[in-house]
């Protein structure tokens, strides 16, 4: 993520932060396709904001394209499911 303007990094960023395509031509031929990926976001067109500060690192031996990522995250169920209910006793079904 050394380079690149921020939006292309921001992209890059997000994609990790998805599951992976099962179709992608990137992906290691050798991964096991059938087992579970925890994965923070599911679609991108999820997040509703972004908040982004820069800095440099200023640390002598370390390589160029080095990053660290801070990175604080709200989450929130975008649809009301048994699961994802925190208290049961307001629950409105319609």
């Amino acid at each position: 993520m050394g380079g690149g303007d921020i939006d292309n990094r921001l992209k890059t960023l997000f994609d990790s932060l998805q599951p992976p395509n099962p179709s992608d031509p990137f992906l290691p031929a050798d991964i096991d396709k059938t087992q579970p990926v925890s994965c923070l976001l599911q679609d991108d067109k999820l997040i509703t904001r972004v908040n982004v500060e820069t800095d440099r690192l200023l640390e002598s031996n370390v390589d160029k394209n080095d990053v660290i990522l801070i990175i604080g995250v709200h989450i929130w169920a975008s649809s009301g499911r048994m699961c994802n209910i925190r208290n049961s006793n307001v629950i409105n079904v319609r």
